[in-house]
C-alpha cells in the first residue's frame, strides 16, 4: 500500500512539473509578445507625434498633447504587464525547482541551475532589467514631448 501511495505521488509530481514547465513556456511567450505589442504601440505613438510636431497644418493643441498622454499611459501599462509576467513567471519556476527538488534531484536539473557564476554582463542586464529601462526611456520621451507641447501652448 505505501508503494502505491509513492507511486501516485511521483506521477502527480511528474504531471505537477510538466504544468510547470509548460506555463513557464508559456508565459515566457506571453511575456515578450506583450513587450513586443507595447513596443511598436509606443513606437507608433511617437512617430505620430514627431509627424504632428513637424506638420505644418496643426491639429488642435488638445489633439498634440492627447498622444503623448496616451504614450505616458501605455508606459504605465507595459511595466504592469512586464512585472506581472515576471511576477507569475517566477512563481512557476520556483514551483519547478520545488519539485525537481523533491521528486527528481538526481535525474532532472533544469530550474535549479547555478546563476552565480554567469558573466557580469548578463547578470546585469536580464530581460526585467533591460525591459524597464526600455518602458523608462520611452516614458521620459513621451514626458518630454508633453512638456514640449505644454511650452509652446503656454508661448503662444
Amino acid at each position: 500500500m505505501n508503494e502505491s501511495n509513492n507511486n501516485d505521488d511521483i506521477v502527480k509530481a511528474q504531471l505537477g512539473y510538466q504544468v510547470a514547465t509548460n506555463m513557464v513556456g508559456i508565459l515566457g511567450q506571453e511575456i515578450y509578445s506583450r513587450f513586443n505589442a507595447m513596443l511598436t504601440a509606443n513606437s507608433i505613438i511617437v512617430a505620430i507625434i514627431g509627424l504632428i510636431i513637424t506638420n505644418k497644418n496643426k491639429l488642435s493643441i488638445s489633439l498634440e498633447i492627447l498622444f503623448p498622454i496616451l504614450g505616458l499611459i501605455l508606459c504605465f501599462l507595459w511595466f504592469v504587464f512586464i512585472y506581472n509576467g515576471i511576477y507569475r513567471h517566477r512563481q512557476y519556476r520556483k514551483e519547478a525547482a520545488r519539485i525537481e527538488e523533491k521528486y527528481f534531484k538526481k535525474s532532472i536539473r533544469l530550474f535549479r541551475i547555478d546563476y552565480s557564476k554567469d558573466p557580469k554582463l548578463l547578470k546585469y542586464f536580464r530581460f526585467y532589467c533591460t525591459s524597464v529601462l526600455v518602458v523608462c526611456i520611452f516614458g521620459l520621451v513621451h514626458f518630454y514631448i508633453l512638456l514640449y507641447l505644454l511650452f509652446n501652448m503656454l508661448s503662444l
